[in-house]
């Protein structure tokens, strides 16, 4: 809880603290700024080092010599703090790296190092094997261990996709048009016809719509980011010092504040020589924070990490998340003893009966759930000014708010 302490601040504690963001319908955050780790200090959640991540086996896959780069701005999306471990001991470079890689041919891909079972976009289910079927008598882990559907051998197992899937995904990872589309994109879609009618008189190949190319997106904004933060710091980003980094995520961020930094950045001397962000930069970042935030919090087979040592589990934690629960965590339908229906009668089955197949009966049991897929914490409590109190006062040293007084 929050309490006061002798200057008549209130002391904002961990759980407090999650406790209203929770209250408060949505995530609470921070900016990822040296401001920010002076409120984060403040708070008690100063940030840490951590380790950097290595790269998958045979990879890097997409990213090559920009990994560290990548590694560094996402370490610095999610910094460690004592709240648990960011992006860096999630892996989170690593998912970005395989998501970028689906559809790559060659070496290095997931699939020539045997990672992966096919294209890695949708991972396979039903259960990780993290937890046991549950004991619908207490809700808790019974004697039965779940299947690992999520990977086998080592090799963690993603679900093969239907041609309309290949493309949009490829279309959103490529950028390509219908004149340059792989092999396993048959003549059959009707739309990609339909598409290529309307290149005109001109013959020019026509730009399927919603085409993204990320790939390019992320090769242009990690080469800007390099260079940028030579031009400013003579290193590059993966080189530069902490605050240095969070600078140009700062000005990354909103490109409006480059005019406005000529006095400098907190903790930085002034001028920067160049605060203005290159475009590929400024149009990265708000990418690549999504990213991080998925490759953070995702299951770890995402990130092409084993999961037979609860990988995601201390991250999970971090943010008040049981983790993938299922099949623990979920709701069944139950009609036997206890319930409202007739025990294994007529609703066993849901379908027909010897004699008269186009019958369907009526289930009249109940659904129970063996434990809730996510606990937000017990006994929430709603949002107050108290709550809010410490952090008011930090965003106000850090020049980021001004209090008044009401007049009477």
């Amino acid at each position: 809880m929050a309490s006061p302490d002798t200057s008549g601040h209130f002391v904002l504690t961990r759980r407090a603290f999650m406790k209203a963001a929770l209250a408060a319908g949505g995530a609470v955050a921070l900016p990822i700024t040296a401001a920010g780790r002076e409120i984060l200090a403040d708070l008690g959640l100063a940030s840490t080092s951590s380790a950097g991540p290595t790269p998958l086996p045979g990879g890097p896959y997409f990213l090559g010599n920009r990994y560290k780069t990548a590694a560094a701005l996402c370490d610095r999306i999610i910094p460690a703090d004592v709240l648990g471990p960011g992006a860096a001991a999630a892996g989170a470079v690593n998912y970005i790296d395989l998501f970028l890689s689906a559809f790559q041919t060659g070496t290095p891909s997931p699939l020539a190092a045997g990672l992966v079972s096919t294209t890695p976009i949708y991972l396979h289910g039903r259960f990780s094997g993290r937890w046991a079927f549950g004991d619908p008598d207490t809700g808790q882990p019974g004697p039965t261990p779940s299947p690992d559907d999520f990977e086998t051998n080592g090799v963690i197992q993603f679900l093969d996709l239907s041609p309309a899937q290949s493309l949009a995904w490829y279309l959103r990872l490529y950028g390509t048009t219908p004149s340059t589309m792989p092999p396993w994109v048959t003549s059959k879609a009707t739309w990609v016809k339909q598409v290529e009618s309307t290149g005109g008189a001109t013959g020019s190949p026509a730009t399927i719509p919603g085409a993204q190319n990320l790939r390019a997106g992320y090769q242009q904004g990690l080469a800007a980011f390099d260079d940028w933060s030579e031009q400013n710091f003579h290193t590059p980003f993966s080189g530069a010092s902490q605050p240095e980094q969070d600078a140009l995520l700062l000005l990354a961020s909103n490109p409006l504040l480059g005019a406005a930094s000529q006095n400098g950045l907190p903790g930085l001397p002034a001028p920067l020589p160049n605060p203005v962000p290159p475009p590929a930069a400024a149009a990265l970042f708000g990418v690549m924070v999504l990213h991080t935030i998925q490759g953070t919090y995702c299951l770890p087979e995402y990130n092409g990490l084993s999961d037979k040592a609860l990988s995601g589990q201390v991250t999970w934690a971090s943010v008040g998340w049981d983790g993938d629960s299922v099949p623990l965590g979920n709701a069944i339908y139950f009609d036997g003893p206890g319930s409202s229906g007739p025990g294994q009668g007529e609703n066993a089955g849901f379908g027909g009966a010897p004699g008269n197949s186009d019958k369907v009966f009526v289930p009249r049991g109940t659904a129970v759930e063996y434990r809730p897929t996510s606990t937000p914490g017990e006994n929430p409590v709603a949002a107050t000014l108290g709550n809010f109190s410490a952090l008011i006062d930090a965003l106000e040293k850090a020049g980021a708010i001004v209090k008044t007084l009401a007049q009477s």
